[in-house]
């Protein structure tokens, strides 16, 4: 009976050192995969800033559920965003901003979302849609609450920084 604890408690040991090494290596992995989004992106933002004549003074990053991103980058001297993402760079002025919304896309289960995003509307230019969540997922996972959360601050940073901007 002995012998048979004695096992039990030294696969048991074997077990959990094997899932502490996989979660570092994981981690180091899911970080080094995170830098190198915000890399490519801070890369573009600061071609974009020196073209447009801008000093990027804050930004805010998020990540979306397809491994990318997009980075929101105010110059608060000059009172204008750059957005940046995988297929899209754009410049606006604080006041062209009239809204900045979080939606979901609702599924059949009102327990899923098929979308998570951010919509930005302008005065003169077209709506841009920022989708965070690509792929059906439960609302209440990690990952669901995750892409909500990112979704709402960054609706909060850049309707926070904007109008802060413009008392």
């Amino acid at each position: 009976m002995l012998n048979f604890f004695t096992i039990l408690l030294f696969l048991f040991t074997i077990f959990m050192v094997y899932a502490v090494i996989t979660s570092k290596k994981n981690r180091k992995m899911a970080a080094a995969r995170y830098h190198e989004i915000l890399s490519g992106l801070n890369s573009r933002m600061e071609d974009e800033a020196k073209e447009q004549g801008l000093e990027i003074t804050e930004t805010h990053f998020s990540v979306t559920d397809e491994k990318e991103g997009y980075l929101l980058g105010i110059d608060t001297v000059n009172r204008q965003c750059i957005l940046c993402g995988k297929e899209i760079v754009r410049t606006f002025p604080f006041d062209a901003l009239t809204d900045c919304q979080v939606f979901t896309t609702d599924d059949v289960d009102p327990q899923y979302y098929q979308s998570i995003g951010v919509r930005l509307e302008f005065a003169q230019q077209e709506p841009v849609a920022l989708v965070l969540a690509t792929k059906r997922g439960k609302r209440k996972g990690f990952i669901g609450s995750e892409l909500l959360r990112s979704a709402q601050e960054f609706q909060l940073f850049l309707v926070s920084e904007t109008r802060k901007q413009s008392t």
